[in-house]
């Protein structure tokens, strides 16, 4: 599964291996096609606890996101292009007191023979584990870059009056599930899209 992705004065293909690991593809344009020097990190994968309740939750600031992570790297470009392998999909995190979700990217720091050097971010996806916002969020309310501009959770109820009148519970769970566009990149993994798949029924 694989897709495109651009950014700050990057581009890419993501591509997911089935070994669970990341292949980012891509080219840095910010220096143009001069020789340079490429240093990339991501966030760590999100933590897997035993049940569902501890699992997949963004990490409350950068500086634990990054903490140790394996996702992490150098290149020796001739002309800004890469191919950098990840560890796993990197989780989201929290910035401005936990009111900005910052959904899984790469970090590139670039930087010239000749001295100029280059900063710029390139998406993963637009979430991680979804709906395991800490900050909350209705399914109407996307992730957002963080800056001046950024509502975070000031838009909580954003988008309400928008929702359907459900005739049902299960109408309501359905409307509420993955995102399409999420399971058909293959993330999350298919026994995560349908977590009771393989489990027999009630005896």
């Amino acid at each position: 599964m694989e897709h495109t992705s651009s950014g700050d004065g990057v581009e890419g293909v993501v591509r997911r291996n089935t070994n669970n690991t990341i292949t980012v593809t891509g080219r840095i344009k910010g220096l143009f096609s001069e020789p340079q020097t490429i240093q990339w990190r991501a966030a760590n994968p999100p933590t897997r606890g035993i049940g569902f309740n501890g699992s997949g939750f963004p990490y409350p600031n950068q500086d634990i996101a990054y903490e140790n992570t394996p996702n992490q790297g150098k290149v020796e470009s001739a002309d800004g292009s890469f191919s950098i392998q990840l560890a796993g999909i990197p989780s989201g995190y929290f910035s401005g007191l936990g009111s900005i979700y910052v959904p899984p990217l790469i970090e590139f720091f670039s930087k010239s023979l000749s001295g100029r050097s280059f900063h710029s971010t390139l998406w993963i996806n637009d979430t991680a584990a979804p709906y395991r916002w800490t900050s909350g969020g209705p399914a109407t309310m996307r992730p957002e870059r963080d800056t001046e501009d950024s509502t975070g959770r000031a838009m909580y109820y954003y988008g309400r009056e928008q929702l359907p009148l459900f005739d049902n519970q299960e109408a309501q769970l359905r409307a509420k599930g993955y995102p399409a566009e999420m399971t058909d990149r293959g993330w999350p993994s298919a026994e995560d899209a349908q977590p009771w798949k393989k489990i027999p029924s009630p005896a």
